[in-house]
């Protein structure tokens, strides 16, 4: 995990998410901060959103490595220091856990 120029707030989130992908962005887009699942599933490989159920977080990805995966994608802000949590979860005991699982 890195640590660079996230605030204390976002930091303590990150290290309670450390077994998920999570990242940390700047108002600018910089990543400030992530957890290594989500270096594996978003750092070099492809993750390309394939479908939105509407009203829900639970979004369809396919990524080149472990084909298609259905997560909640979660947005947090902390609007004094404008950065950014996005984090993805899967639903416990679904494909998609086992192959996030994958990534640690």
């Amino acid at each position: 995990m890195e640590r660079e120029r996230a605030g204390p707030l976002m930091v303590a989130l990150v290290e309670r998410l450390a077994d998920h992908p999570a990242i940390v962005f700047s108002q600018a887009g910089d990543v400030l901060l992530r957890t290594g699942p989500a270096v594996a599933l978003l750092g070099d490989r492809f993750l390309a959103e394939v479908s939105v159920t509407p009203g829900s977080r639970l979004r369809r990805y396919q990524h080149a490595h472990l084909g298609e995966l259905e997560l909640h994608r979660h947005v947090l802000v902390d609007p004094d220091l404008h950065q950014v949590l996005l984090f993805f979860t899967a639903v416990p005991g679904s494909g998609s856990e086992e192959k996030l699982r994958r990534l640690l």
